[in-house]
This record gives C-alpha cells, sequence and structure tokens, in this order.
C-alpha cells in the first residue's frame, strides 16, 4: 500500500515529486518514528548542556561552603549554644540523640517497606 502525498497547493499544476510521496506507509511511519526519537535526543542533550553551567556552580558553591562550615564546625556549635537560653543548651544534647534515632529508626521502617514493595 502506497500513501501518496496531497501537494500543498492542489491548484497548481506543477507539483515538486520527491521519494517520501510514493513511500510505502511501514516505510513512512519508521522515518517519522525514527526523526522523533533523534529530536526528543537532541532535546534532552541541549536541556542538560543548558543546565550544565548552573549544576557546576552549584556543585562549587556547596564544595565551598561545606569545606567553610567543617572548619567553622566549633565556632558555629559555640555560638549556637551562646545563642540560646541555658535551659535549652542543656537539653539540645538528648534532642541530638533523640533525633538520630528517630531517624535510623524512620529509615529502617521505609527501607523495610521498599524492599517488601520490591520483592512483592
Amino acid at each position: 500500500m502506497f500513501y501518496p502525498k496531497l501537494p500543498h497547493d492542489v491548484n497548481s499544476p506543477v507539483h515538486p515529486v520527491s521519494a517520501m510521496d510514493f513511500m510505502p506507509v511501514e516505510q513512512l511511519r519508521q522515518l517519522q518514528l525514527h526523526r522523533l526519537q533523534w529530536t526528543v535526543i537532541t532535546d534532552l542533550v541541549a536541556a542538560i548542556l543548558r543546565a550544565l553551567p548552573s549544576i557546576i556552580l552549584c556543585v562549587v558553591i556547596t564544595i565551598i561552603a561545606s569545606f567553610y562550615f567543617t572548619v567553622d564546625f566549633v565556632a558555629i556549635n559555640d555560638w549556637i549554644n551562646k545563642s540560646l537560653p541555658p535551659s535549652i543548651s542543656q537539653k539540645l544534647p538528648s534532642i541530638k540523640a533523640h533525633t538520630k534515632s528517630l531517624a535510623a529508626r524512620y529509615l529502617k521502617a521505609y527501607s523495610l517497606l521498599m524492599l517488601l514493595t520490591f520483592f512483592e
């Protein structure tokens, strides 16, 4: 089965004929699908390349900030302890321990749920 394309201007007596005008339908569909796949791939690559400078800048700023927080960790902790009232400063170690315990149990529970869902 052949799929002839209609001319752009039906009233025109002269119509340029191309190889695609008399291409089988399946071959035309494959060609269109191939073009669509390459369009999606090129759009994805272009989007990644457009986002690359901001990604690099974010990573560099994160590394620099992490370095400065690590270097000033003791000074930052001292400043926080001085800024808070003494009653809260005394409770901070137990709050920290409870938060770590809670986060560990939370992660354990969600990991178990994900494993059960995965193997189900």
